[in-house]
């Protein structure tokens, strides 16, 4: 396929918020030549760049200044245990896929929606699983040094919900290949509370019970406009969960991970009366506290101001700080 760039595109119903949105220039990449075309053009004209995967996990605003750049490559190839995706690979489409091949490792993240590129920059997880559980590496351009690279999983610097492509190598790197290490072996991880009553056999089974109680649980986007999981669940040390758990003694178990106790923000903000609360258009959903959804004809500046309301309320209330997924990008 020919590289292209057009201009003035019109990107409202390609983000998963259905917020407003035109792209000042507008290209697709399905190769590292297109990623490499793309960055030509920004050099000569002078334009920033944005990359954009299946934008599920990002607030945009009404104008995207510069060159925006879609990540559409694709492509699944299997190395022994080691399976190289395509960035612009669907993920839920790429799990059921695994799954049903009878690969392990990726079923508690079925039903997440997004590209396969957006995986290591989240580092996503669920359901006791996170991406970098499976990693290997992941293949980038360098759009600083002009050519193409791996970086290995320990490089990624993964942490809840982060990764080095949020930080140092945020507007840096482009993902277009993620390498995953599965097996063939099936052990369930049920760690959660929604899980433990699991009886499954198969990844797949896991997969599909995983993607049924997400859909009993959070808005379909697709119904719904929205961008899952709208804050991070707060993350204490143990003498600070212990007081918590002291002044609230009817919250819900904390999650104890590596870095620390998850405390569960859904929980607090339905204490604090949050759900159905609206700025405009964008509304904390009925259905999960978690979630901002756009209700009609939300603005990016609706959902900013109903987030900081949010934020300030469980801040009052319980003195903990809430801190926003999805990247907010700048007006």
């Amino acid at each position: 396929m020919k590289f292209s760039v057009e201009d003035n595109v019109n990107l409202s119903m390609s983000n998963t918020l259905r917020l407003p949105a035109r792209a000042e220039y507008y290209c697709e990449a399905y190769s590292t030549e297109h990623v490499a075309e793309a960055l030509t053009f920004v050099e000569r004209q002078g334009l920033p760049l944005l990359v954009l995967g299946d934008a599920s996990n990002v607030v945009l605003p009404p104008v995207l200044k510069g060159l925006t750049l879609r990540v559409r490559m694709e492509g699944i190839e299997q190395h022994g245990d080691v399976i190289k995706v395509g960035a612009g690979v669907n993920w839920h489409n790429l799990v059921m896929l695994l799954c049903e091949d009878e690969w392990s490792g990726l079923e508690n993240l079925s039903g997440i929606p997004g590209s396969v590129g957006a995986a290591p920059i989240q580092n996503i997880g669920a359901y006791g699983v996170q991406i970098e559980d499976c990693i290997v590496s992941v293949s980038v351009f360098d759009r600083k040094d002009g050519c193409a690279c791996v970086i290995s999983r320990e490089d990624c610097r993964f942490g809840y919900r982060d990764s080095i492509f949020k930080g140092e190598y945020r507007d840096r790197m482009v993902v277009t290949n993620v390498s995953l290490h599965l097996s063939k072996q099936f052990t369930p991880v049920t760690s959660y509370r929604d899980l433990q009553a699991a009886n499954v056999q198969t990844p797949l089974e896991m997969a599909r019970l995983v993607k049924s109680i997400r859909s009993r649980k959070l808005p379909d986007p697709a119904n719904a406009p929205n961008v899952g999981s709208f804050f991070k669940n707060p993350i204490l040390d143990e003498s600070a969960y212990v007081d918590f758990r002291s002044a609230h003694p009817t919250a819900p178990d904390g999650v104890r991970t590596d870095e620390g106790v998850k405390i569960h923000a859904a929980w607090l903000i339905e204490r604090c009366g949050l759900k159905s609360m609206r700025v405009g258009d964008a509304m904390v959903s009925e259905q999960h506290a978690l979630v901002i959804v756009n209700t009609g004809a939300a603005t990016q500046s609706d959902v900013d101001e109903l987030a900081t309301r949010v934020r300030e309320a469980v801040s009052d209330r319980f003195n903990l700080s809430l801190t926003i997924e999805p990247t907010v990008l700048p007006l």
